[in-house]
């Protein structure tokens, strides 16, 4: 008995399995703006590591991404916040061109293969990963987006093999889950820009001198922004009244802003009589009319004046 227990032990013995295991990536974005126009870009390693292989044996491990929960493709996937997504991807080049695929979604996962002595039986490699949200998602609102990977969307597929390596498309067997979670936090954010608000040549000042400018804001979608105007840089200013000064001189020349065409509310910054004025974001650029007037005064001495008023947006 003892000599036949011996021989089955060891004809039994080449039969034996590598036993692999798997690091899951960490697809943390991070914030993103939309209205930057930018991306935001990760990357991150991958390392598959085997026990018991054989002697003379090698292993190719297929790591497989799937669409994750958010969405049902592989270009782009999606995060989601609810009914809203933002786009993202993971790709296998550092140039962000190949998408990293899986054999569930008919797109080519990228192979492992593992090299490794016969002498301890233990093997381990690694590879890079690559994510990027993509840019100019300006309909994006804010909040956290996420999308989970498990299962058949976060897998490695392994096999020892002595001749040729198998097609990751064929390993259905020994399946190793790596779940993870792509995150990412859309904030709220807001640009601003402003063109010049110009009276143009006066002589004397005995009516009103009416000009106008625009201010453009791009904020997130849907997020509400208020923008108040300073008092700016005249002599004695405040923002109920504002003051141009005469280049090399003291002399000053009155004026006011408004927020409406009729020059009826005077526009500051919430004190002394003014209001702000408010809007919601769109993610794309919305414009916004400064309405100006010089009042009947005084003509000063004859020439160039000037004020710069700081536009403060708050969101």
């Amino acid at each position: 008995m003892k000599a036949a227990w011996l021989a089955i032990l060891l004809m039994a013995a080449p039969a034996a399995r590598a036993v692999c295991t798997a690091t899951a990536p960490s697809v943390a974005f991070g914030n993103y703006s939309p209205v930057s126009g930018s991306p935001v870009d990760i990357q991150g390693t991958i390392t598959v590591s085997c026990t018991g292989i054989a002697v003379s044996a090698r292993v190719r491990a297929c790591i497989n991404i799937g669409t994750g929960s958010a969405g049902t493709t592989v270009s782009p996937r999606v995060m989601a916040n609810g009914s809203r997504t933002l786009g993202f991807n993971l790709y296998t080049d550092s140039a962000r061109t190949q998408i990293w695929g899986s054999r569930s979604t008919g797109t080519t996962a990228t192979p492992v293969m593992l090299d490794f002595g016969a002498l301890l039986g233990n093997g381990s490699a690694s590879v890079s990963y690559y994510g990027r949200i993509l840019a100019n998602q300006t309909a994006a609102t804010a909040g956290a987006y996420t999308s989970q990977f498990t299962g058949l969307n976060a897998e490695v597929t392994y096999v020892e093999y002595l001749l040729s390596p198998p097609a990751c498309s064929t390993l259905a067997t020994n399946s190793l889950p790596i779940t993870f979670t792509a995150s990412a936090t859309v904030v709220a954010d807001c640009n601003i820009s402003a063109t010049p608000l110009d009276f143009g040549s006066v002589g004397l000042l005995t009516g009103n001198r009416d000009a106008a400018s625009t201010l453009t804001v791009q904020c997130t979608a849907s997020a509400p922004y208020s923008i108040a105007l300073n008092a700016g840089t005249g002599n004695g200013a405040n923002v109920a009244a504002r003051r141009m000064t005469r280049s090399g001189g003291q002399q000053t020349v009155s004026y006011q802003l408004y927020s409406d065409a009729a020059r009826t509310v005077p526009w500051g910054d919430g004190s002394r009589g003014t209001s702000t004025v408010g809007g919601t974001g769109t993610g794309t650029a919305q414009t916004l009319n400064v309405y100006g007037r010089i009042p009947p005064q005084v003509t000063p001495t004859p020439g160039t004046y000037a004020d710069t008023v700081t536009a403060t947006i708050t969101y």
